[in-house]
Parts: structure tokens; C-alpha cells; sequence
């Protein structure tokens, strides 16, 4: 009959993952039948609802950034799609902000993590600070980006303090780079099962920055960070077999975890993938299948350029065009090996 018997109620109900219209619909009338008086059993329907709200968001969250949960975007953004759909607002403008709602508009949604965080949201302090790291329709501010960093980090989030401890990494938003704050957070991160965190202590641990270099220690910690989803680091984890870097030297398992990565869009996998294949180290030479993953880090031939006649008629899309010019010099420059082994 006290709120933190309403608050062990709501949590049963959670735990059970008891759907949210049978929260507000079903469940008040079980808890009236069982003899709670109806004033409790609204108090406990009422916490068990804002609870279920954040555990479908903090679920979502955890599978599109691998917070302890091995990486699934298509999974994730479902989820957080139904966690706005619960009323959640850290869910509401998250999905605003990444234009997955009819009504996406990302300038509400920045002010909204800004009105979040400020109530003491740890997930919007961290967003927000996102937001002002990047710029992202609020004024760029680095000193005011790791301020909200540091808050949501303090308060135990897992993101916060990976990100907190690269920006002591590269001294950014910070008087001075230190590699032992550094470490300090991405260790508080992994102990949360943060996947980003795994992979920034394995270069920590491959390049002495901050610890001792420990090539083996290193190598582990990308073993985990792979387990979580991380293409970069299953690539990496390959190139460690492949060159015999804290582990044994094995071409054979070096291309399974390239395969692993090539399959799911990486493109240095991919690459690598072909170069295996044309050369028959680690995997049975195969020239059909060397050339298929050389075209896939190549990409589509480019159409021929419009003719004479018509340059005039495009003159008003110069503009678009010429901005993406970086994209593509780059995207050209990143495809160049594998046109030339085509």
C-alpha cells in the first residue's frame, strides 16, 4: 500500500513483459479482483506504464548503439517506433530526428532532448550533447557538448562514456588530451557491455595508448566487440589473424571474419574478401568470385555525362551537384584498388 509496493508491482508487470494496452485495460481489473483497492491498483498500473514506456526505449536504444546487446538497426528502430508509440518522449523525438515519423522535423527534436536533459533524462543529456558536438540544428559548442557528455556519463550512461572518453582521447572540448581519462571511461563503458567501448580499448591496447601495449589483450577485446555486431571490428579482428597480430597467424580464420564482414556491407571487408579469393590464401582461388566482391567495393559504373545539347537544361542543379563532388572524389579514391584488380 506504499509507492514502493506499487513500484515492485509495476516492475512484476514489466518483467512479464505485459503488453501496454493490457497494462491500461486488463490488468487494473485483475489487480481490483485479487482485493487491491482501486486508488492502488491505478498508482501501480500508472508506474508499471511509464516503466514499460522506458524499457521498450532503453531496449531500442541498446540494439541500435550495442549497449550490451549485439547491434540490430531494423530491430531497434521498430522498437523505438513503438516506444513513441507508448508516449515516450525521448523515443518521440529520437524518431523525429532520425525522420522515421510522418512529422519529422529535427530542429523540435533537438530543442526536445534540450527540454529532456535538462529534466534529468540521462539518454537525452547525451543526445543533446550529441547534437551540439555536431551541430545538428543548434549552435556547435565542444565545451558545451561534453558538459552533457560528462552528466549523462556520470549518471551511468554506457554511450556517454565512450564518447566522454574519446573526446579525453583527442582533447576534444577539453583544455588538454588525457589518455588515463580516457581509459578510465571506456573501461566504465565495457563493464556495461558497450560495444564501442571494446573496440576503442582494443586500439588503446594495440598502440600503448594510455596502457601498456598488449597485443593479445587487444585481440580480445575485439572478440568482443565482434560478438556485438561491430563490422570495423570483425575486419580488424581478420587483419589480426591474417598477420599473425596477438593471436595465431591463420589466413583460413582471417577470411572467415572477413566474410563475416564483407557479407554485411563493410567495404575494406569486402575488398579483402576479393583479394583472397584472386589469390587463394586462406580460401580456395576462385577468379568468378574474387571479381563479383571487387564490383561490389567498386560500385555501379557511372552513366556517360549528359550531352552538349542539354548542359543548359541542367544549369539550375549545378549547385547539388558540385557539393557532392568531396562524396564522390572520395567514394572514387576508396573504389580505385579494386577497379584496378577488375
Amino acid at each position: 500500500k506504499s509507492a514502493k509496493e506499487a513500484d515492485r508491482y509495476a516492475r512484476l508487470c514489466v518483467s512479464n513483459d505485459i503488453d501496454g494496452l493490457c497494462l491500461q485495460v486488463a490488468a487494473p481489473l485483475d489487480l481490483i479482483e485479487v482485493g487491491f483497492p482501486p486508488p492502488i491498483a491505478e498508482r501501480i498500473i500508472n508506474v508499471a506504464i511509464a516503466k514499460k514506456k522506458r524499457s521498450v526505449m532503453m531496449k531500442a536504444f541498446a540494439l541500435l548503439h550495442g549497449m550490451n546487446e549485439r547491434i540490430h538497426a531494423s530491430r531497434g528502430r521498430e522498437m523505438m517506433i513503438k516506444a513513441m508509440g507508448y508516449g515516450d518522449e525521448f523515443a518521440t523525438a529520437y524518431c523525429r530526428f532520425h525522420h522515421w515519423t510522418q512529422h519529422s522535423d529535427r530542429k523540435p527534436a533537438v530543442e526536445s532532448f534540450r527540454v529532456l536533459a535538462e529534466a534529468g533524462d540521462t539518454y537525452a543529456m547525451y543526445y543533446f550533447g550529441h547534437c551540439l558536438h555536431h551541430g545538428s540544428h543548434v549552435e556547435r559548442s565542444p565545451e558545451l557538448a561534453v558538459k552533457w557528455y560528462t552528466l549523462a556519463a556520470e549518471s551511468g550512461h554506457s554511450s556517454a562514456q565512450t564518447t566522454l572518453g574519446w573526446c579525453y582521447s583527442c582533447g576534444f572540448g577539453l583544455p588538454k588530451k588525457s589518455a588515463k581519462d580516457a581509459i578510465k571511461w571506456y573501461m566504465k563503458a565495457a563493464k556495461q557491455g558497450e560495444v564501442n567501448a571494446f573496440s576503442n580499448l582494443a586500439s588503446c591496447y594495440e598502440f600503448g595508448l594510455g596502457v601498456t601495449m598488449n597485443l593479445p589483450l587487444a585481440a580480445g577485446w575485439l572478440k568482443k566487440a565482434a560478438a556485438l555486431g561491430s563490422l570495423a571490428a570483425r575486419h580488424r579482428l581478420g587483419e589480426f589473424y591474417y598477420d599473425g597480430i596477438g593471436v595465431s597467424q591463420s589466413y583460413e580464420i582471417a577470411f572467415r571474419h572477413f566474410f563475416r564482414a564483407a557479407e554485411l556491407g563493410h567495404i575494406h571487408a569486402q575488398f579483402r574478401v576479393g583479394l583472397a579469393y584472386e589469390s587463394g590464401i586462406g580460401v580456395t582461388a576462385n577468379v568468378r568470385q574474387a571479381t563479383e566482391w571487387f564490383r561490389k567495393v567498386a560500385g555501379p559504373a557511372e552513366p556517360a555525362p549528359p550531352s552538349s545539347s542539354v548542359d543548359n537544361e541542367n544549369d539550375e542543379n549545378n549547385d547539388g551537384a558540385e557539393a557532392n563532388l568531396g562524396e564522390k572524389n572520395s567514394a572514387a579514391q576508396g573504389a580505385s584498388a579494386a577497379a584496378q584488380n577488375l
